[in-house]
């Protein structure tokens, strides 16, 4: 985590910009290596930031697979799936929280 920390110092705002790969690649990478040190809150934050800055696709369902995880970690299951909802409308899927038989079918 502290070579990560250490990058990220020498970004300044603007490398969202300019060094879009660079600082995204930094700040999901932090995330991720605080939700597997325990961190929970703090990868919680960092994912959620992280989101918000997001350009692809990709990258989008990727914090996304990290924040299930995450929400399974902490048992917290409607919130797991909900994420894993918004990760499929990424790529045009609905799906219902409580399918019917017919809908699994």
């Amino acid at each position: 985590i502290g070579c990560l920390a250490a990058g990220m110092t020498l970004l300044d705002e603007d490398s969202w910009h300019s060094e879009h790969e660079l600082t995204f690649g930094l700040h999901f990478e932090r995330a991720q290596c605080a939700y597997m040190a325990g961190k929970l809150a703090e990868a919680d934050e960092r994912l959620d930031s992280v989101l918000r800055r997001a350009r692809a696709t990709i990258d989008r369902a990727a914090i996304y697979r990290v924040k299930i995880g995450l929400h399974v970690t902490r048992s917290e299951n409607r919130e797991a799936v909900a994420a894993a909802l918004e990760c499929l409308r990424l790529f045009e899927i609905e799906m219902s929280p409580h399918p019917t038989r017919e809908d699994v079918l």
